[in-house]
């Protein structure tokens, strides 16, 4: 399979780039038209770029040349016996382009700038495999060993450039080259299994399996582990005593299980993370070594995750509904975090075996068919999952912390946290609001008293009788906030019409989370004032200065990131055959995607995060791109 796919990309700005369409937006006053002015065709300027410019004037793409493909080869030798060999290849080229002219209102780059990266990756992977069925006293067997060899290799180069003369968009064409960056990676991985499953009259099953794994990117002494596993199920419907009981008319069928198993994170960290990299440089036109920000620590090892799982599955109403139940216990052991280390170590921070991580849950599916009638079916399916995760293990680097097991989290300006005791990710920060003997939140009244406050819907802090009182801050520590959600679930319907007509439509929620919003902390500024808290100060009503008090506390700005959303519908309707001429049959399908949201937060979307898919900064808002609404037709032809 062969892809070459481009992009023409808008840069959004946020925490690496103070220009930006979405930065230009949010932060750039309403008092600055932002169209071109239709004598001299410039753009005006605010605080940050303006956003139209950005759309029109900056030019950034991408391009990615992609090859995916493999080779399978199968082999029985005898009966019950196959062998099974896989290549796998997964390669891509990767070009991205920017291009900011001269003469826009770009800060820091007044007269232009040109960058080129370019990323190669390639991805390799070999497995083999051997499985042996074998049925002997009416115990069916199955005997499965194997390995793998997997190869990932990454290229990075950049070169970039300012002062570019006009019309040159070219990196070579600046007066002001930066030194180039170069990046390699390479990583192999290594995996043996053998695994034995025993089928006892289609009623017990046990699999007992082993798995070994090592990867270059942990030190010789610590990169090979092994991850034992074990689990059981038991179809109890299928016992005559079951069968002949009242149990049976009610749940038709009922299947037990429970599993142990363990895993490691091998991939977790990048090739060369280990080791302290030095970056090379020059100095007075001579080769030179730049000491790195990350220490190196050769001895770290892969996360361990050990899980014990119970569950159960039945139907009931003859099938028509179906219940899958499931608790778990798991235990993540040696976790890998970034600890901050002090300026005098001569390093910002070092990735560390720290802690543990224990997660306790319940995950709920069901399954319903409420109507079944000839031309009309309605399907539906909930799932539920409630989760609790705890953090244990941290060492104090220093034994007069005031808090004992407190690690905080690098890139997240220090506001997230580990704790002993606590969820991993929970916002923590010395920048709180004050309180008084009792613990209750204080204000400053008009006639600069201190009375008891707390936070109203809108997120002001008012009195007892609801007048906004001045925020007063505190350097106490304290946490703040949670990100992890108590909840979430899922629901789904599905109809089906007579005449080929489906209807589908799916609501996923999410209950209990907090969001650092901090794109509203830094918008309530006065040197920004574009959102509605610095409006209401502006039309009196917050006293004069409840936002500059309100940004040196991180807690002001904490927001319950509970959601409800449309996540999907779709309509699907087949075209009657006297209208689809020669095709064989066609099928409409009109369908949206993130349409509705029902939330109580203030910005864009609850459902974003500055970190990424990372677990440690979770629930963290700062310019961060909303998840698009999609609407789409999709047509299906056969011939």
């Amino acid at each position: 399979n062969y892809t070459n796919s481009g992009s023409d990309d808008i840069p959004n700005g946020g925490l690496t780039s103070n220009y930006g369409a979405l930065t230009g937006f949010i932060f750039g006053p309403n008092t600055v038209d932002p169209n071109p002015d239709p004598v001299t065709g410039e753009y005006a300027g605010g605080v940050l770029a303006n956003p139209l410019e950005v759309i029109e004037l900056y030019d950034f793409s991408q391009n990615t040349s992609r090859f995916t493909g493999d080779v399978q080869l199968g082999v029985r030798p005898a009966e019950g016996l196959s062998i099974d060999y896989t290549l796998g290849v997964d390669t891509y080229e990767q070009v991205a382009l920017a291009f900011i002219p001269p003469g826009t209102t770009a800060p820091g780059v007044p007269d232009g700038s040109s960058r080129r990266a370019e990323l190669g990756v390639t991805l390799v992977n070999q497995d083999v495999s051997a499985r042996y069925n074998r049925t002997f006293g009416g115990i069916e067997t199955t005997t499965l060993i194997g390995g793998t060899v997997q190869l990932d290799q990454a290229d990075n180069f950049a070169v970039s450039t300012t002062i570019l003369p006009v019309g040159v968009e070219t990196v070579s064409g600046g007066a002001q080259p930066a030194a180039p960056g170069e990046f390699r990676s390479e990583r192999t991985i290594l995996g043996a299994f053998a695994q034995e499953t025993l089928g006892f009259g289609d009623r017990l099953f046990v699999t007992a399996a082993g798995r070994i794994d090592a990867s270059s990117a942990f030190g010789e002494d610590e990169r090979w582990n092994f991850y034992p596993k074990l689990s059981a199920s038991y179809d109890l419907a299928r016992e005559g005593f079951y069968q002949s009981s009242p149990a049976a008319r009610l749940f038709p069928t009922l299947r037990l299980r429970a599993s142990y198993g363990e895993t490691g994170g091998i991939t977790s960290i990048g090739a060369f993370d280990r080791f302290t990299n030095l970056a090379p440089t020059t100095y007075n036109g001579q080769p030179a070594f730049l000491n790195p920000g990350a220490q190196g620590s050769e001895d770290i090892r892969p996360e361990r995750q050990r899980e014990v799982e119970l569950g159960l599955d039945l139907s009931a109403l003859a099938g028509r509904v179906g219940l899958e139940l499931t608790v778990y216990d798991q235990n993540t052991t040696d976790l890998l975090l970034r600890r901050t280390l002090a300026p005098t170590s001569g390093f910002t921070s070092v990735l560390q075996n720290v802690g543990d991580l224990e997660n306790r849950g319940v995950e709920v599916l069901l399954r319903a068919a409420p109507v079944r009638r000839s031309g009309f079916a309605w399907d539906a399916s909930l799932t539920f999952a409630a989760n609790e995760n705890e953090v244990s293990g941290i060492e104090d680097p220093d034994p007069d912390d005031d808090i004992p097991g407190l690690l905080i989290l690098p890139d997240s300006f220090d506001a997230v946290a580990a704790i002993n005791g606590e969820p991993l990710g929970v916002f923590y920060s010395t920048r709180t609001f004050a309180r008084n003997d009792a613990g209750e939140i204080v204000g400053e009244a008009a006639d600069g008293s201190l009375v008891p406050a707390s936070l109203n819907d809108e997120g002001y802090l008012v009195d007892a009788s609801g007048t906004v009182v001045l925020p007063v801050r505190s350097s106490e520590a304290r946490i703040i906030g949670d990100p992890n959600p108590d909840w979430t679930a899922s629901l789904i319907n599905s109809f089906e019409f007579g005449g080929g007509v489906s209807f589908r439509f799916q609501l996923d929620g999410a209950v209990g989370q907090d969001v650092f919003n901090f794109t509203r902390r830094l918008a309530a500024l006065s040197a920004f004032g574009t959102l509605i808290d610095y409006e209401r100060e502006l039309e009196g009503q917050l006293p004069a200065g409840y936002n500059a008090r309100a940004f040196g506390i991180f807690e002001h700005w904490i927001e319950d990131g509970s959601y409800i959303k449309l996540r999907e519908v779709a309509l699907g309707v087949q075209i009657p055959s006297r209208f689809v001429g020669p095709l064989g049959s066609l099928r409409a399908t009109l369908y949206g995607r993130n349409l509705l949201s029902f939330d109580s937060y203030s910005g864009y979307d609850p459902e974003v995060n500055v970190g990424g898919q990372r677990t440690g900064v979770r629930g963290f808002d700062f310019v961060e791109v909303p998840l698009p609404r999609t609407i789409g037709l999709t047509l299906s032809a056969t011939l």
